[in-house]
């Protein structure tokens, strides 16, 4: 009697024990964020939201993976992501948990997407384990990059906005002061955009604003900025030209001659010819000596 009893209770245990189980794999199963364990060995277990996130068909296969193969080479702030990971996982081990954005890599299509990762610090059955919970933040960082775009860039042309150009113009300052070279600013407008305007429509005008903000681009190096301030008016910061005030205009010219050369060739807008012509004005700077407003001026004056 005494043995069935304790056979009756051993019963009960282990139902409890499969039911308690199953609510577990209910809950994780259900959760929207990916769940996954890891040991020192690597994955052992996940839910079905971590397969769809991960491009995965089977546990199987998941567990298959080493996590560095869930990654790019490199996280976006340049450091290994294996590297990075390991940081991480140290810190979650000593703290309990770890907080963090990272960005994963599908295993079917191999195309990134960022995430927002909470790992914890758990035991079970005994033994240390970290519990991954990952969330998806694309949509979010997408809004991110439109408030960025829409703060700092020109809507028409994407050419930074006077609020990115005086950022810009601080940094070119900087640069100036501590390599003692010169940089110059050149303030450029469109001779009679306004006629251009009034007789062939703003849309018409809009689209040889895109086309002059392409050549500027074609005519400077990559570490020199080109931006809008609106309307017709364009700034070019020119950066890293020669210690010698006297070179260093040479090379504005230079510049300046390529931008006007290249400003003149026709336009081509909705299947007709145009032609324009350009003013451009120079200021140049050597550190700090000038205010960016002072400086805008004179080339604008020029």
């Amino acid at each position: 009697a005494l043995l069935t009893q304790a056979n009756r209770c051993a019963l009960s245990l282990l139902n409890e024990n499969r039911k308690s189980e199953n609510k577990y794999r209910q809950l994780y199963d259900s959760s929207s964020d990916a769940v996954m364990l890891l040991d020192e060995r690597g994955f052992f277990d996940c839910n079905k939201a971590a397969l769809g996130m991960f491009g995965c068909a089977t546990l199987k296969e998941f567990c298959l993976m080493h996590p560095a193969d869930l990654s790019p080479p490199q996280q976006p702030c340049g450091t290994d992501s294996l590297v990075l990971a390991e940081l991480h996982i140290a810190a979650a081990m000593e703290k309990g948990s770890q907080r963090f954005e990272w960005v994963y890599r599908r295993v079917d299509d191999g195309k990134d997407f960022p995430v927002d990762v909470l790992l914890s610090a758990v035991e079970l059955e005994g033994k240390p384990v970290l519990q991954a919970t990952v969330r998806d933040i694309s949509e979010r960082k997408q809004s991110e990059q439109k408030i960025h775009q829409l703060a700092f860039f020109d809507a028409l042309t994407q050419l930074p906005n006077r609020r990115l150009l005086m950022d810009r113009l601080q940094q070119a300052f900087a640069v100036s002061a501590r390599n003692g070279q010169h940089g110059a600013i050149m303030f450029l407008d469109l001779d009679n955009f306004k006629t251009l305007n009034d007789t062939k429509g703003h849309e018409l005008g809009d689209l040889l604003l895109v086309e002059v903000a392409a050549r500027l681009l074609s005519c400077v190096r990559d570490g020199d900025t080109v931006a809008r301030l609106g309307g017709d008016e364009f700034v070019v910061v020119l950066e890293t030209l020669s210690a010698l005030e006297s070179e260093a205009a040479t090379q504005t010219e230079r510049v300046a001659e390529k931008i006007r050369a290249s400003l003149s060739q026709p336009y081509r807008l909705k299947g007709s010819s145009h032609h324009t012509t350009s003013s451009i004005g120079v200021a140049l700077f050597k550190g700090h000596l000038h205010p960016v407003e002072d400086l805008l001026k004179y080339a604008d004056i020029a």
